[in-house]
């Protein structure tokens, strides 16, 4: 029986391991639209995730957002409007509860803006520092990400809000 014991305790000890390891799933692509506001009428948006778990709570996660109607910026030469792509990439944490989940992230997001009626043809870009907050359930994210564009004289704030369906 004592040579079992080390034996027993190792089958034990590595189903304990492998049973969260099986429960993860390799990865979560999302599809989604919301808003991208820089300024005062936002952008309407679609976005595309994908998250790779690497742990039970932890995680990687890329995004990808894409204007598909122009938002209006007032500016200082008068009211532009802007359309846009922001890319990102994210370190993750996701709550272990069942049912509904909350996911904060951190990363840098690449922000690519054109704004007509701007010098320079109006084409600005910045990789900046972001954050964002999420709530799931089932298979729907809430989100909201937080960045800016700092790219020669346009310096904005970013807000993207998206819904997204994820399997």
């Amino acid at each position: 029986m004592t040579r079992l014991l080390p034996a027993i305790l190792m089958i034990v000890f590595s189903a304990g391991l492998a049973a969260p390891a099986r429960a993860l799933p390799l990865v979560d692509i999302g599809l989604g639209a919301g808003v991208m506001a820089m300024g005062d009428d936002p952008a309407a948006a679609l976005s595309l995730g994908v998250h790779v778990p690497l742990g039970p709570f932890w995680g990687a996660e890329a995004t990808y957002s894409r204007s598909v109607i122009d938002g209006t910026i007032d500016r200082t030469s008068g009211s532009a409007d802007y359309s846009g792509s922001m890319l990102g990439g994210f370190l993750t944490l996701t709550s272990p509860s069942p049912g509904i989940r909350f996911r904060a992230k951190i990363g840098l997001q690449r922000a690519a803006f054109r704004l007509d009626h701007e010098a320079e043809n109006g084409r600005f870009n910045s990789l900046e520092p972001a954050l964002g907050l999420g709530i799931l359930a089932r298979h729907w994210q809430l989100e909201v990400t937080r960045s800016r564009i700092d790219d020669r004289d346009l310096d904005e704030g970013i807000t993207k809000l998206t819904v997204k369906y994820v399997w």
